[in-house]
């Protein structure tokens, strides 16, 4: 016997499971947050609160304040010295003041200075940490110095000091070759 299978239909056509549609409980979840939004509103507008303070101040008496000596008061010297001391030690030197002192350099004109790279400046110290370990990778030595500047701990990472401008330039190539910006600064001594 054969049969036709061509025209069959399938005996799972369509049954949906038996339950509330999906609009209905979007719905229900959209009345209750309106609700509750509600009563939250309600709560905060409670005028039994409102009345109670300002009878509260209108109760409490004004006494006439007294003459006091005026004292001046003395500047109080910066809680920290290192707003003053760390400008006097670190220069930032820009990239033509660098090509000037490396030409003189080379002709003898200017003595060896001290340079220092800063290659970054985190808040969190495992970040500077982290590029601190990069940096030993590519066979860099580095150093994280931290610094609170308002409030705020910044760790910075350096490199040097050197006394030439040639090791910084190599340095800085191998840096940027890593994707790595470094800044030159001058280290008085």
């Amino acid at each position: 016997m054969t049969q036709d299978y061509k025209y069959r239909t399938s005996s799972k056509r369509g049954t949906r499971p038996a339950g509330a549609p999906v609009w209905r409980w979007v719905r229900a979840a959209l009345v209750i947050g309106i609700f509750s939004t509600f009563l939250v509103f309600l709560r905060s507008q409670n005028p039994a609160e409102d009345s109670a303070v300002v009878e509260s101040v209108e109760q409490t008496p004004v006494k006439p304040m007294e003459k006091t000596q005026t004292v001046t008061a003395v500047p109080e010297k910066p809680r920290f010295e290192f707003y003053t001391i760390l400008p006097k030690l670190e220069v930032e030197i820009p990239e033509t003041e660098i090509k000037i002192r490396k030409h003189e350099e080379k002709r003898g004109k200017v003595g060896p200075g001290q340079y220092l790279l800063q290659v970054g400046s985190f808040r969190m110290y495992k970040d500077a940490d982290r590029l601190k370990a990069k940096l030993a990778m590519l066979g860099i030595e580095s150093i994280i110095e931290t610094a609170k500047v308002k409030d705020t701990t910044w760790n910075r990472v350096k490199l040097g000091p050197y006394r030439s401008l040639n090791t910084v330039e190599r340095i800085r190539k191998k840096l940027r070759q890593n994707q790595i910006d470094a800044i030159v600064m001058s280290a008085k001594e």
